[in-house]
């Protein structure tokens, strides 16, 4: 279940909060949140810690501070048949693995808990879009810099090592190389990797993303069907030979690349235009439940 920042914890309050249930915890820009709208939320007879109970009133100021702000910038308003499919979605799921009574219970929550969820569901992703829109595309150089950072995942090489434990020792199968020797002879005989050495050296082919860096850059580098190395990491010192690589152009992955892209640029955009959001906003928390606090962070602050 997707949320706002975290999931909504069970609201319960101390005996000293107890009063009615119509007294206002705190309001946003002049929207009331009541403690009965922090009932709806706890299950019957929850009992938790008073930092709990703040933070599950920030839950409800960051809900109500967002929901304002996409109605007035970008004219969001959630659905609320939406919201309701969404519900009966995520108690279907929930129904699928067992009882709801006891997901309930075990949780410490009611359903009302899991509508709130269920807009906030509704109400993320248009404004994800709207930022997105915001921002505009992806730059030409961002999509190239994360292309060749993700190399690797791109190309598929087909390659043999022989892994030796000294730079010294890696030299001296290079040397008998040269000197005409088989590598898948030398392998066998040498190598520490067992399992391909066994193999002659071979390891198949895969994407070279799946070896450790410096391997990784090692067969993207070196020339086919010649001998490379010594090339150091972290299981000792490598020789190869790559007997062939195929890499993916920009061309052929960059709808990928831009959608990863989009993907990470939308939750920082988000992040960003929530606490923009929390900084413009009129919050008051009731004194008697506490103090709602900017610095060095947004949140409640239990009453002295």
């Amino acid at each position: 279940m997707r949320k706002l920042l975290v999931l909504f914890a069970v609201l319960a309050l101390s005996a000293a909060a107890c009063s009615s249930n119509e007294a206002v915890v705190a309001t946003v820009n002049g929207t009331a949140i009541t403690l009965a709208e922090v009932e709806e939320i706890r299950a019957d007879g929850a009992t938790a810690p008073r930092d709990r109970f703040n933070q599950d009133v920030f839950q409800l100021i960051v809900e109500e501070a967002v929901r304002q702000a996409a109605s007035t910038q970008f004219e969001i308003v959630a659905d609320p048949e939406a919201i309701d499919a969404q519900f009966d979605l995520f108690v279907e799921s929930i129904e699928a693995q067992g009882p709801l009574d006891e997901y309930l219970e075990l949780n410490e929550i009611t359903e009302e808990t899991i509508r709130h969820v269920a807009f906030q569901q509704v109400l993320l992703p248009a404004i994800q879009q709207k930022l997105v829109e915001e921002a505009g595309p992806v730059a030409e150089e961002d999509i190239q810099s994360a292309y060749d950072e993700q190399l690797p995942s791109f190309s598929i090489v087909c390659a043999r090592h022989i892994l030796v434990g000294t730079e010294e020792e890696a030299l001296d199968v290079i040397d008998r190389l040269e000197d005409g020797e088989e590598f898948a002879d030398l392998a066998v005989e040498l190598s520490t990797d067992t399992g391909s050495g066994a193999a002659g050296g071979d390891l198949g082919c895969g994407a070279a993303g799946q070896y450790v860096p410096s391997f990784a850059d090692a067969t993207l580098n070196a020339v086919i069907g010649e001998v490379a190395g010594p090339v150091q990491s972290e299981f000792g010192y490598h020789v190869l030979i790559v007997d062939s690589r195929e890499t993916q152009s920009l061309d052929d992955v960059r709808a990928d690349v831009e959608a990863s892209l989009i993907n990470e640029r939308t939750g920082g955009l988000f992040d960003e235009w929530v606490l923009e959001t929390l900084g413009a906003a009129e919050v008051v928390v009731t004194e008697r439940y506490g103090t709602w606090q900017t610095e060095p962070t947004f949140g409640v602050v239990s009453p002295a």
